[in-house]
């Protein structure tokens, strides 16, 4: 720090010691005082922007799919299932974070409780629209940049640049890290026994792991995995996570095709998509409650946008420097499994129209939105099981009467 900015004695004070009196002043809550003179407040803020540690809490427990900020007081990132924006809490709106100068992002991930997949699914969502917003973006999102010039730093970031991010994967007893697809599996119905994704064969860890690969500009990174040494299961993915994310060049730049970071951030971006796709179809069957809210969730947030974006999974990326799409699931499926999915994305668009919650209005007998929770408050159940059977078909009573009394509107209209 340039001593000519600073005032009075401070200016003949140690930085030992300035950061000691700023660590005072935090403890006895008294940064008020710093904050009342704009030059004590220049100097010691880059003091707290070195001790400042980012928490981020990801909890596929939790009832919404939000990323929790700040730690013990936390705020949130709401990013609903089904949906491709992100809000962000009132405190960050319009703000930008210099987050290369804070000390440390913590990342802690809670494990989902394998015996209810959908926190599996809820979890994974959380991890990637973090990511979304932590990160650079392409100025185009469908079109692979070919310079620096079509990247721009994250929604709430000053630049591309990261503090050391440690990645903490925690469990308890109860909810430990294991196998839920494998679980899935051995209880999947008749309807997906066309579905033979590798998914099955991975771990919740793992999978959760995947999507920060796409972390670069990073000062450094740290995983701590659950039993505190890496598992030779492992020992590859946390190798590529902890290479790329030190890396200088952003993620899905491809200014070269035959260049081994464009063809290795479009294999990373492959497996990601794969895990967005069949996660996405195994919660059409998957059972239980939170599944239930979860599917509510995907149909309620339902847009045009989000169909794009899962063709593009599914497809990936045009790229017109390359002989194939960047990134895409498809490559990874077999012709069976693909079709299957492909048939599940057309009939969900029909489920969806069917399921939408409208009513008459009694004064212009016209059709009028209704919320879902008002119309399914226990969320919309597995598809093919009983429950989901009444429901459609009580969605099916529900459209007829709306269209019946939409004709009648439209005779009246005519005759008048």
């Amino acid at each position: 720090m340039d001593p000519q900015k600073m005032i009075g004695s401070l200016a003949q004070i140690p930085p030992e010691i300035r950061q000691l009196v700023m660590r005072a002043c935090v403890e006895q809550r008294c940064m008020t005082m710093l904050r009342l003179n704009s030059q004590l407040y220049d100097e010691f803020a880059p003091l707290v922007r070195e001790n400042f540690v980012f928490n981020i809490t990801i909890d596929p427990n939790s009832p919404r799919t939000e990323v929790a900020l700040f730690g013990t007081n936390p705020v949130f990132l709401e990013a609903p299932f089904g949906s491709t924006s992100i809000k962000v809490p009132a405190c960050l709106e319009g703000r930008k974070l210099p987050f290369h100068a804070f000390k440390r992002v913590d990342i802690d991930i809670h494990a989902p409780d394998p015996r209810d997949p959908a926190q599996l699914i809820r979890g994974f969502q959380q991890v990637t629209r973090l990511l979304d917003w932590l990160l650079p973006r392409w100025r185009r999102p469908y079109d692979p940049p070919a310079t620096e010039a079509e990247i721009e730093s994250g929604s709430h970031n000053t630049g591309f640049d990261l503090p050391h991010i440690k990645l903490t994967f925690l469990q308890t007893p109860r909810r430990a890290w294991g196998k839920t697809c494998e679980l899935a599996a051995r209880t999947k119905p008749p309807q997906q026994s066309n579905f033979n994704a590798e998914i099955f064969d991975r771990s919740d860890l793992e999978i959760m792991l995947l999507p920060f690969q796409r972390i670069r500009y990073a000062e450094q990174m740290t995983i701590i995995l659950p039993d505190g040494r890496p598992h030779p299961i492992f020992e590859e993915i946390c190798f590529l996570v902890l290479m790329s994310a030190v890396h200088r060049t952003p993620f899905g730049l491809c200014g070269d095709p035959n260049g081994p970071v464009g063809e290795l951030d479009s294999r990373l971006q492959s497996l990601e998509d794969y895990c967005h796709v069949c996660l996405d179809y195994m919660l059409d069957y998957i059972p239980g409650s939170n599944a239930n809210k979860l599917r509510l969730e995907r149909f309620r947030n339902w847009s045009s946008k989000w169909r794009r974006e899962m063709k593009h999974r599914l497809s990936g990326k045009n790229n017109g420097e390359l002989e194939e799409n960047f990134g895409g699931a498809q490559s990874l499926l077999d012709a069976q499994t693909l079709q299957t999915i492909q048939l599940a994305n057309s009939v969900r668009r029909i489920h969806w129209s069917t399921f939408f919650p409208r009513a008459l209005c009694p004064q212009s007998g016209l059709g009028v939105p209704v919320a879902w929770e008002t119309v399914y408050p226990d969320g919309i159940p597995a598809l093919g099981s009983v429950e989901w059977l009444e429901s459609f078909m009580d969605a099916c009573v529900r459209k007829a009467t709306y269209l019946a009394g939409m004709a009648v509107v439209v005779s009246s209209d005519d005759e008048v």
